[in-house]
């Protein structure tokens, strides 16, 4: 750490840059597109207007950002998982005033067996599973199961079905896999574990997981570790009221009061390319991966660009890295 934080509560410079992002305001735009991969982000940053401005923070998140087609936007590059979508979407939210619009590009496996490798998925809605810590290190006698599956959380409607449009109508013919919309995603808190990988060296207890799962979440098609997290942060942002209660079992997504938030909403989607096929256990080859983050980028991209923000809930031009020269 190079420079002194002040306020535990949420660190930031005395420049106002954010603890793990290394951002301030003026750097990050109101539409975003969010990846795991720092070579990813560039690929994509690689179709802006202009070369783009490039923060890397001392935790390896990186930030790419310009203009698409005359849009500010940005490219954030994360890592993986839930600690690493929570420090991106608190802290681009402290940094971003108005409305956001968030959209992630990501690898997943697939669970159908009728979803080939190099398929794209654009799920309605992702649910969580977490390991149950108390099921492997308590021996009180109560019973418990090592995994917990949440109920899934929708992602924003609209703009699913904006995404969706784009990458149905901007699919190459040479595409091997489908393109698919209708579908719901789970994000696991390990690679391993709790996505049922065995492991001889770990007692995981996750042999029935996968059953489990597809058995208690309709539509269930994919697997990966960071887009529950979106979705639900979207909807703590984007509200001032918790969900309404309910005592049934079902698994249909949460819903939200719909008192908008005067900090600014929060729109969330995601795309998925199906690297892994868990029942044949096939892989993607680099070729594919090269291909697919092209075209489907170009999609996400253009669904940013598309989407309209009122011109009152847009982060105030000057002083920032996109104002016009």
């Amino acid at each position: 750490m190079k420079q002194t934080l002040t306020d535990a509560n949420f660190p930031r410079t005395a420049e106002g840059r954010v603890y793990h992002l290394g951002l301030k305001a003026g750097e990050v735009a109101n539409r975003i597109v969010t990846v795991g991969d720092p070579a990813r982000a560039r690929t994509i940053a690689a179709a802006f207007d202009e070369p783009p401005f490039e923060l890397q923070s001392e935790r390896g998140f990186v930030t790419l950002t310009g203009r698409y087609k005359g849009v500010p936007m940005s490219v954030v590059a994360i890592g993986m998982g839930f600690s690493a979508m929570d420090f991106f979407v608190r802290e681009v939210r402290a940094c971003v005033s108005g409305d956001m619009i968030i959209i992630r590009l990501g690898s997943c496996g697939a669970l159908d067996p009728s979803i080939p490798v190099a398929s794209v998925i654009a799920p309605k809605a992702s649910c969580a599973i977490t390991s149950n810590y108390d099921y492997f290190t308590q021996d009180d006698g109560v019973q418990r199961e090592p995994y917990l599956i949440s109920k899934p959380v929708a992602s924003d409607d609209k703009l699913h079905g904006e995404l969706l449009s784009k990458l149905q109508g901007q699919t190459p013919p040479s595409v091997n896999g489908v393109v698919l919309g209708d579908t719901v995603n789970a994000s696991a808190d390990s690679f391993y574990s709790s996505q049922g990988r065995t492991d001889p060296s770990f007692l995981d207890a996750n042999e029935t997981l996968l059953q489990t799962l597809i058995k208690r979440v309709p539509g269930i098609a994919t697997l990966e570790m960071e887009t529950h997290q979106l979705f639900f942060l979207a909807a703590l942002a984007s509200r001032d009221k918790p969900p309404t209660t309910s005592t049934s079992s079902s698994q249909a997504p949460a819903s939200f009061d719909t008192t908008v938030s005067p900090r600014g909403t929060i729109r969330a989607a995601a795309v998925h390319m199906v690297f892994a096929a868990r029942a044949s256990r096939g892989f993607i080859t680099p070729e594919e991966v090269r291909s697919l983050q092209e075209w489907t980028g170009r999609a996400v991209l253009d669904t940013l660009a598309a989407t309209e923000i009122g011109r009152e809930q847009l982060h105030p031009e000057e002083d920032t890295v996109w104002a016009s020269k």
